[in-house]
């Protein structure tokens, strides 16, 4: 059983929403975000109620756009404070968090105390309230989790600064513990922190570049650049750590964000060394890789689309996934097989999200290097 956790936000906010639910579910939690979860078809408004009444924590996303907002906002923050009235005096259900700065409405400032979410600290204290708000229903409940011989948390970076444009970035990162493989846990922490710090340095705007004609007041998310990186752990064994990162980047006066994948892939049998595609696989087998993934995407745009891609489909895919070990740069090590990760406008346009494909080690046997990388996935660990 997992903590159910229902967000509400304005679709003004959706950045912000979709980074709160990825966080969330990194903490293991079972977030609920209609992004996310509906489904073509659906009845929406039965679906979203429905969802909400199920959920044990309310949280509410709050921004001059929703708190000034009609509609669903509000009716699910009415929703929440009523059925607040049926819970004990100290427990956690709704966590309203100010997102941008704004006037809270009383009618929750009175009740319940906001988080305000500009801050540094402010994550640490959402994590707080939701461990406490677990415990309430007898939910396990631990930021830590376990992969392979690491014991896995997550820490996050934050940086602020408000301009025209200004920049709001956060990263967050991985943090390694082993008693097995001490000294490879501390290379990883020290690894995915100092990337973080430098993606948080990278990011600043030079206040010598101002562009004071940008339509949007000071601080609105629309005059901001914004970036936020989630992780995954794929696998983790005492030889080999696969784990990918989620980049969104949003550039200020944009019509949309964009995200991208980063993935790591190291052996960890004494210390941490990069593994590279080439690797694994022979240079000879380029050609046979390429045409697998290919069959894989038309596979997978069969599933999407329930229809064969089209010539001009079929020709992004093969410019996309051709043959050039550029194009799979992007690659994690599965415990059944490869997964290839395409960011968005790689293969087809931005409306047709990422594309993601795993290859089995059973099809890719005739290309896999003979004393290549794969060997440390069924070598006995040394």
């Amino acid at each position: 059983m997992t903590l159910k956790v229902f967000i509400s936000y304005a679709k003004e906010n959706k950045s912000e929403a979709l980074k709160y639910f990825d966080k969330l579910e990194g903490l293991g939690l079972e977030p609920w975000l209609d992004e996310k979860k509906l489904l073509p078809g659906e009845k929406w408004e039965n679906t979203i109620s429905d969802a909400f009444h199920n959920s044990q924590v309310i949280i509410l996303l709050m921004s001059p756009k929703s708190v000034d907002k009609r509609g669903f906002v509000q009716r699910e923050a009415k929703w929440a404070l009523k059925k607040l009235e049926e819970k004990l005096d100290n427990d956690i259900y709704i966590i309203p968090i100010m997102i941008e700065h704004c006037e809270v409405p009383t009618s929750i400032s009175s009740i319940v105390q906001y988080i305000d979410g500009t801050r540094d600290e402010s994550w640490m204290r959402i994590v707080s309230s939701l461990k406490k708000a677990a415990e309430q229903y007898g939910i396990p409940f631990s930021p830590e989790k376990e992969y392979g011989p690491y014991i896995v948390s997550t820490e996050t970076l934050n940086d602020i600064w408000n301009g025209k444009p200004g920049y709001n970035t956060e990263i967050d990162y991985p943090i390694f513990k082993s008693s097995l493989k001490n000294i490879v846990a501390k290379e990883l922490s020290n690894y995915f922190y100092s990337r973080a710090q430098c993606v948080v340095i990278n990011n600043r705007v030079s206040k010598f570049e101002q562009y004071y004609e940008l339509p949007y007041e000071i601080g609105d998310f629309m005059a901001t650049n914004s970036r936020w990186d989630n992780f995954n752990i794929e696998y983790a064994d005492p030889n080999i750590i696969s784990l990918s990162y989620v980049v969104n980047i949003y550039y200020a006066g944009a019509a949309h964000h964009n995200y991208e994948f980063e993935t790591f892939n190291f052996d960890t049998r004494d210390v941490i060394r990069k593994i590279e595609l080439q690797h694994i696989i022979k240079n000879e087998s380029l050609p046979q890789l390429s045409k697998l993934v290919i069959t894989a995407l038309c596979k997978e745009y069969w599933n999407r689309h329930k229809a064969s891609p089209d010539d001009y489909q079929i020709e992004q895919f093969n410019e996309g996934a051709g043959e050039d070990w550029s194009n799979f740069r992007s690659y994690l090590i599965g415990k059944e097989g490869l997964i290839f990760l395409f960011s968005p406008y790689q293969l087809s346009s931005f409306a047709d999200g990422s594309w993601i494909v795993e290859i089995p080690y059973y099809d890719l046997r005739e290309c896999l290097q003979d004393d290549g990388a794969y060997n440390l996935l069924i070598s006995p660990t040394p």
